[in-house]
C-alpha cells in the first residue's frame, strides 16, 4: 500500500468518526518510504515557511475537533493564512503552495499538510486541476511537530 493510500484512508477515517472531539489513530508508512509531513508555519517576524518533516513510526491518536471536505472550484490567488490549526490532505487533485519566503511545494493526492500559519503574511495556494481537500481541524495547542516525530501531541 502506498503512503498516499495510508494517509487518505486515515483522513477518511477521521471524516467518518470525527464527532465531538474524537481521537483518530494514525499510522505511519512502511519501512521502504518514510511518510512525510509538509508543515506551513509562521516565524516570529511574520514570514511563512514550508518545512518537510519525516514522520515517526509510532504516531499518537489525533485529537480531531471537526472535519470539512472542500471541493475547490477556483484558485485562492491572494495571500492568506490558515483560519485555524489543521491537517489537510487532497483526496483528488494537485496544488502548488507558495510561502511568503518564496518557497514553493507541490501537494498531490494523499500528501499530508500541517497548516499552522494562522498569523503573519501567509501563503498562496494555486489549484493545478480539480481539487477536493479534506481538512482535519485540531485543538489550538496541538503540537504537530512533536506528533510527527511520534511524541505526544
Amino acid at each position: 500500500m502506498e503512503r498516499r493510500d495510508v494517509l487518505t484512508i486515515g483522513a477518511l477515517a477521521a471524516l467518518v468518526t470525527a464527532a465531538g472531539g474524537t481521537h483518530v489513530a494514525a499510522q505511519s508508512q512502511s519501512e521502504s518510504a518514510p511518510a512525510r509531513l509538509l508543515r506551513i508555519y509562521t516565524d516570529d517576524a511574520g514570514e511563512t515557511h514550508l518545512e518537510e518533516l519525516i514522520m515517526g513510526k509510532d504516531l499518537a491518536p489525533i485529537p480531531v475537533t471537526s472535519v470539512d471536505l472542500v471541493n475547490y472550484t477556483r484558485n485562492s490567488a491572494d495571500w492568506h493564512t490558515a483560519p485555524d490549526r489543521r491537517f489537510a490532505t487532497n483526496i483528488i487533485g494537485d496544488l502548488r503552495v507558495t510561502s511568503s519566503d518564496g518557497k514553493q511545494h507541490h501537494i498531490g493526492p494523499g500528501d499530508l499538510v500541517f497548516l499552522e500559519d494562522t498569523t503573519g503574511k501567509g501563503h498562496v495556494t494555486e489549484r493545478l486541476n480539480a481539487v477536493v481537500t479534506l481538512f482535519i481541524h485540531l485543538p489550538e495547542d496541538f503540537d504537530g511537530v512533536a506528533w510527527s516525530k511520534g511524541g505526544a501531541s
